[in-house]
């Protein structure tokens, strides 16, 4: 008795699940891609934009189901996305494929605030494709964790037809010039540290446009509590601000990168070190298509080739830089120059002294203290019989 629904019993708090009450209309969306052509292997080809809206309260989607419709095989999608647009980043973390009855299921959830409309687009990740077959994607169902829905499902897109004779252009992506070497012993406090590094080379088929990149931390440490200031930067030069979302960190670029033909450009990611004592900081790219290329002749998606150290095409964590596991706490100890050298009279409360201490890391408990007493006087003594008690006050 005496607790509340959400109250932590074992002195920890806890974290109350979203609300779910409001109204969810589902649509197709008006500006939804007309039919054309999808190109083999391109990434993220939009194919179904979707419009969400809450009404009457919060609207919490639990689960998806994206079915491939149309004259086509499902061997065609080598996996499919749902794309929220006020991200341009995937809800889901890794592709999803097809299973035998021609869908796909996300488990991935996504909050529409009351009174707000957001739009995702169903996306496929191609392969090498059937010429001239003609897929199209449907939103088959959802489900709310509450509230209502008000939708016709299933909501279908155009269909595309699929082109293998066009050969869009290529990207190269590597571990960069500012790799730091793994490190067991990387401070509290420190700022500005590059945890990731990596290059991206433009292929000789056409120029390319990099957009956005999203970065998985496999290690220990929080990206909220441990880290802060998550940057991408361009050699030296700022790129944008990273957005955290549990262990991933998405930025966005403003102004979007170009690199010509032939051309390789360096980036690194760096963050201030805030907390997180003997825990460790490993950032990979995740997937294949956690970043976002495309061509600039056809404006097709493109999957990086991922090449040298630490790096595989296949599966996840497709680009790994080295390990920093974070240092333990420390305390500094110095004198603090609130109190300054003095005359002291007789009476009580003199000020004699004052220290500051700072702990870094992890919270540190100090059981003992002991002072000494130094003295210019000829006999020290007569310094202790001067006194006649000594009080410590924590001066806040």
């Amino acid at each position: 008795s005496g607790y509340t629904a959400g109250t932590a019993m074992c002195g920890t708090s806890v974290t109350p699940p979203p609300t779910s009450s409001g109204t969810l209309s589902v649509s197709l969306a008006s500006d939804t891609p007309a039919s054309g052509i999808v190109i083999k292997n391109s990434a993220r080809a939009p194919f179904t934009k979707i419009q969400l809206t809450a009404t009457g309260g919060d609207v919490v989607i639990d689960s998806w189901v994206v079915k491939r419709v149309g004259v086509a095989q499902d061997n065609n999608f080598s996996s499919v996305d749902i794309v929220d647009l006020s991200t341009n980043a995937p809800i889901n973390d890794t592709g999803k494929t097809f299973t035998t009855d021609h869908t796909a299921n996300f488990t991935e959830n996504l909050t529409v605030p009351s009174g707000t409309t957001k739009y995702v687009v169903l996306a496929g990740n191609m392969s090498s494709g059937n010429a001239g077959e003609v897929p199209a994607l449907a939103l088959q169902s959802l489900t709310l964790m509450g509230g209502s829905l008000s939708a016709s499902l299933p909501i279908t897109g155009n269909g595309m037809t699929i082109n293998t004779s066009i050969t869009i252009g290529t990207a190269t992506v590597a571990r960069g010039a500012y790799s730091n070497a793994t490190t067991t012993a990387l401070e509290i406090g420190k700022t500005e540290y590059a945890f990731f590094s990596f290059s991206v080379a433009a292929g000789s088929a056409e120029d390319i446009t990099f957009k956005q990149v999203k970065l998985y931390q496999s290690g220990t440490a929080s990206l909220t509590s441990d880290l802060k200031n998550l940057k991408l930067y361009k050699d030296g030069e700022f790129l944008a601000d990273g957005t955290v979302s549990g262990s991933y960190v998405n930025f966005n670029f403003a102004t979007a990168q170009v690199l010509a033909k032939g051309q390789t450009r360096q980036y690194q990611m760096k963050a201030d070190v805030i907390s997180g004592s003997a825990r460790t900081v490993l950032f990979v790219i995740y997937r294949t298509t956690d970043m976002l290329i495309v061509g600039n002749t056809y404006n097709a998606g493109i999957t990086p080739t991922y090449s040298g150290a630490s790096a595989t095409n296949s599966g996840t964590t497709v680009l790994t830089d080295n390990q920093a596991t974070l240092s333990q706490g420390t305390l500094r100890v110095g004198r603090s120059n609130t109190v300054g050298a003095e005359n002291v009279t007789i009476g009580s409360d003199q000020v004699l002294g004052g220290f500051e201490f700072e702990a870094k890391g992890e919270p540190i408990t100090i059981t003992a203290l002991t002072l000494t007493v130094a003295s210019t006087t000829a006999n020290a003594a007569m310094t202790y019989d001067a006194l006649k008690s000594i009080r410590l006050v924590n001066s806040s």
